[in-house]
């Protein structure tokens, strides 16, 4: 069967490993070897074009006016890629190549919104309120539907529940179209100051909003106070529950700092040499744990960074050492090794390491300053020594904390020199920042 699906998806490499052992076993059987191997090359041969002359058609037809429609109607093409695509991970792969054609996606919206994705304006396409998981097509309709006999928008969410059909739009649906972000524009109108406090109330309400609630002042929002107000609202958690994937911003985009200086990270769009060791931050999504048939437990998941996702596999010894921060929408770090599933060209990463991104500082031991004589001279290491002496660590402190030793790389104009300091400190954000904020260059290295 092997051999067949090479020969159908004209996979060269997979049909040279099974060759010598289609030769070997035709042989045992009583074939002689030189038949044997004419039979092999006239395999190879159809191999090499066995493809249906209609389909070939068919397929050429379809390419060619896929690509004249991208190329000359990029807003139609997407759009309507987008509403006709149900597959969270081939809507991933659409987004990311129509952000690399310049298209822009925005939010959903209650008032711009159409039941499907639509162009706003040249670039821009308009995410659909049908497409919000726990909306639905029938119920964005009914909301069009009320807009159009409004002729105007909503203008805030009170209008919006007074207009609505409370058996249409339920609590479910409030709350679906809250985390999209679908009332942004009309949350200030609303009472709400964030969309945060919004959200709160919205989705910590005991009672669904309705439109005679509102007429008595039961269900009109209230800015939270300080005592019932929960500051754990996760907005992008929220909209990747209902959407898919995020929109507003990513979960890394808050590690940027941290992330952006070093240097051993891999982006996911860029790994493929299988057998070769990777480090890549992501985010974990479609958590699987898996029993094995020894009693223990494995995970499967997907790690999604800002560039693709890609599937992990972490084998029960490194899942027992980090099972309490493998969770799902925790943002980790991983060292593994690429695996390429010949037959169908499936990537995936067997985990060699894993590590909580909060942990992240403690993994490196070095932090490299990198400067030149130029800056030398000019009292950069005056600076840097100010910055540095804020955070050694404590005597009291120097057996319970890990510590970070400090390297100079001084680049001259024909040389570059390592010089290790005496200098020990405690690594930590503030660190960094102030690193940034004094315009000193460096990276972080194991």
């Amino acid at each position: 069967d092997n051999l067949r699906k090479a020969i159908g998806k004209k996979k060269a490499d997979l049909m040279a490993k099974i060759k010598d052992d289609f030769i070997k076993r035709c042989c045992e059987r009583g074939h002689q070897k030189q038949k044997i191997e004419k039979l092999w090359s006239e395999i190879e041969e159809f191999a090499s074009y066995s493809f249906n002359k209609s389909h070939s058609v068919a397929y050429g037809y379809i390419s060619f006016w896929t690509a004249y429609m991208k190329l000359y109607y990029p807003d139609e093409f997407y759009a309507v890629k987008f509403s006709t695509e149900n597959s969270d991970k081939k809507f991933i792969n659409l987004l990311k190549d129509a952000k690399a054609f310049g298209m822009n996606v925005l939010p959903p919206d209650i008032n711009k919104s159409d039941v499907d994705f639509r162009i706003e304006h040249k670039g821009a396409i308009r995410f659909g309120l049908g497409r919000i998981k726990g909306v639905g097509e029938d119920t964005a309709k009914h909301i069009k539907s009320v807009q159009e006999k409004l002729k105007r928008d909503f203008t805030s969410f009170q209008d919006f529940i007074k207009n609505t059909d409370n058996r249409k739009v339920n609590k479910k649906v409030l709350e679906a179209l809250g985390k999209a972000g679908a009332f942004g524009e009309i949350t200030q109108n609303s009472g709400y100051k964030t969309r945060e406090e919004f959200l709160n109330w919205l989705l910590n309400g005991k009672e669904t909003p309705t439109a005679q609630k509102l007429l008595f002042g039961s269900a009109l929002p209230k800015t939270s106070s300080s005592e019932n107000a929960k500051p754990d609202i996760d907005i992008l958690k929220l909209e990747k529950e209902v959407l898919g994937f995020y929109i507003s911003g990513h979960p890394l985009d808050k590690y940027a700092w941290l992330l952006s200086h070093q240097q051993d990270i891999t982006n996911i769009e860029d790994i493929e040499e299988s057998g070769k060791d990777y480090t890549i931050v992501g985010v974990i999504g479609d958590l699987q744990v898996k029993k094995t048939k020894n009693g223990s437990y494995m995970a499967i998941f997907n790690l999604i960074d800002k560039t693709d996702l890609i599937e992990m596999v972490v084998f029960p010894d490194r899942y027992a050492t980090a099972k309490d921060f493998i969770q799902e929408d925790n943002v980790v770090l991983i060292k593994g090794t690429l695996d390429i599933d010949i037959e169908n060209e499936n990537l995936k990463i067997v985990a060699n390491e894993v590590y909580s991104i909060d942990s992240l500082l403690n993994h490196y031991s070095t932090i490299m300053i990198k400067f030149n004589e130029e800056r030398a001279k000019n009292g950069l290491l005056d600076k840097l020594k100010s910055v540095l002496d804020n955070y050694k660590p404590k005597s009291d402190e120097s057996d319970m904390l890990k510590t970070q030793s400090v390297v100079l790389e001084l680049e001259g104009k024909s040389y570059k020199a390592l010089i290790q300091t005496s200098k020990e400190v405690v690594l930590s954000k503030n660190l960094i920042d102030e690193l940034i904020r004094h315009d000193i260059d460096f990276y972080l290295a194991s």
